[in-house]
């Protein structure tokens, strides 16, 4: 009887020791997990200033940016005269952007969408500014006549 006994605690044991190896080697939250990759920071720093006026017809875009992670970043620029300005660029790798010539006193809308590495975005604000009004420097004036005084009448002539 104590042979029988003993076999069964002896069984009891190992299944004890059995079980709590499976469930100590198991892959549930105990084990360390990778932690969680973060979304771009949101860009800022724009180059024009948002609302900027007068500023000249050949401006570069410009804008700063950083990721959490240190992941690399590019950029998908959207600019025009719309307030929800087009995609004009994907996939930029630098923090600056030439738009080309652009129109004499006109209102443009621009916005950034940052993405890391990771498949994580973040949309910008949507910035504007102000291209400079009619260059005086690019006209030759002419007095309507010879003396020149104050209130005078000019007739500009494209050079």
């Amino acid at each position: 009887m104590h042979r029988q006994i003993s076999i069964v605690l002896l069984s009891l044991l190992l299944c004890t020791v059995t079980v709590l190896t499976f469930v100590g080697c198991s892959d549930d939250d105990n084990s360390p997990t990778e932690p969680e990759n973060k979304a771009p920071v949101a860009p800022f720093n724009p180059s024009p200033a948002d609302s900027a006026m007068d500023q000249p017809i050949d401006v570069y875009l410009s804008w700063s940016c950083s990721d959490p992670d240190n992941d690399p970043l590019t950029y998908d620029v959207y600019f025009g005269t719309m307030k929800d300005p087009p995609k004009v660029g994907e996939d930029y790798s630098e923090m600056t952007f030439n738009p080309g010539e652009l129109s004499q006193n006109q209102l443009y809308y621009w916005k950034i969408i940052t993405k890391d590495s990771h498949d994580n975005s973040t949309t910008g604000p949507i910035w504007q500014f102000t291209t400079v009004g009619l260059i005086l420097e690019d006209y030759l004036l002419i007095p309507e006549q010879p003396e020149v005084y104050q209130g005078s009448r000019f007739t500009a002539r494209y050079k």
